[in-house]
Order: structure tokens, then sequence, then C-alpha cells
């Protein structure tokens, strides 16, 4: 009966150790807070290769961060799983002409470049991004249009 009643325990704590695994295994969790199926769903669409994903969360949306080929991705989603944008690292080689040409006119051509962003997004088809250090050494994102119209977006201490 001993043996019997052990064999029967042991059966069971597999199995929930096995079904904990799973279901813990499913879920991805971001900044303690689940990513809605609707969310997975949604990048699993757009990029169905992609597995290694790590995930970040604000208050109402969720930002994939990952590499495809060895550009490094992020993509962000709302909570009801509909795309927002997403950006891609470049090299300042990889800018269009005209996009580099307007950036080495700039007041900030002599700045240190941080990041240079390839941005897709629902309000503006392509755009990008040069982030560059100011000089009291505050981060500035500079946003060009395909035609070179350059804003500057923010600054950041």
């Amino acid at each position: 009966m001993c043996f019997k009643t052990c064999c029967v325990a042991l059966a069971y704590k597999t199995i929930c150790a096995f079904s904990a695994f799973f279901l813990f295994s499913s879920l991805s969790i971001a900044q303690g807070r689940l990513i809605p199926a609707k969310v997975k769903s949604a990048f699993r669409n757009m990029y169905p290769d992609v597995q290694n994903e790590s995930w970040g969360a604000s208050t109402k949306n969720y930002t994939a961060n990952f590499t495809q080929g060895t550009k490094p991705i992020k993509s962000t989603f709302t909570e009801n799983g509909d795309w927002l944008w997403s950006a891609m690292e470049i090299s300042l080689n990889e800018l269009p002409y005209i996009i580099y040409n307007t950036f080495k006119r700039s007041a900030f051509k002599d700045h240190q470049i941080l990041h240079v962003n390839l941005v897709s997004s629902t309000r503006d088809l392509l755009r990008y991004e040069i982030e560059v250090e100011g000089n009291f050494k505050e981060k500035v994102k500079l946003h060009f249009t395909n035609t070179g119209e350059m804003t500057v977006a923010r600054c950041t201490f």
C-alpha cells in the first residue's frame, strides 16, 4: 500500500511540475505584466521567424526587442495587438544620401552619434532617426522624412 501511495504521489508531483513548466513557458511577462495573447499573435504574424524576443511594457503598450539577421529591432503594439511602430538600428552609411546630406549640413553634424534608426509606423510610412549627444551631454533625437526634412524630436538628460 505504501509503494502504491508513493507512486501516485510521485506521478501527481511530476504532472504538476510539467503542467507548471508548460504553462509558464507559454506565457510572456514584461515588467511584471502578462503579455496579452492578441499582442503575441500580432507579433508572430509580423515576425514569424523570431523566437527569442524580450518584452517591455509601458502603461498601455508592449514593445518586443529582438534581432533579425544582425539588425536589432524594436516593435511596439497596443494592448489590443494593434501595431504602432518598429525601429531597426542601421549604420550611418545605410542612410539615403538626402538624409545623410541634411544631417551633415545641420548644427548637429559634429555631435557624437549614439544611434541611427529606420522607423516605420502607422503614422509615417518611413522615417529616419539619428540620436546624438548634445553640448551638455543631453540626448537629442533628430527625425528625418524621406525627402530630407529634419525636425528635432526631443532632448533628454
